[in-house]
């Protein structure tokens, strides 16, 4: 099974720098399915946060864009999709 990947650009809650991190896209649609608690990541300064509403209300429409088919182009490059095992590589959070 491959995992969907979508990438969401908080704003650091200590300085408003922007950068794109991973989440995948099932367990954040089940959050807000849920109304659960959504935890958020700034790789600036390692902080994390629970989403807030107007976060929440960004990640409802990114889950609910349309999703690329294999080979589609994203940013001018083809979409592939994570395999489980590079979500565990080198290079990963988990490998």
């Amino acid at each position: 099974m491959l995992t969907e990947m979508l990438y969401f650009e908080p704003a650091c809650r200590i300085c408003g720098e922007c950068e794109a991190i991973p989440l995948i896209r099932e367990r954040v649609a089940e959050a807000l399915r849920r109304h659960a608690p959504i935890v958020l990541y700034s790789p600036c300064h390692d902080c994390e946060w629970e989403a807030s509403p107007a976060e929440r209300r960004a990640l409802a429409e990114l889950v609910q864009a349309p999703r690329l088919e294999e080979g589609e182009q994203l940013f001018g490059m083809p979409f592939l999709p994570l395999s489980p095992a590079d979500a565990t590589g080198p290079g990963s959070a988990t490998g």
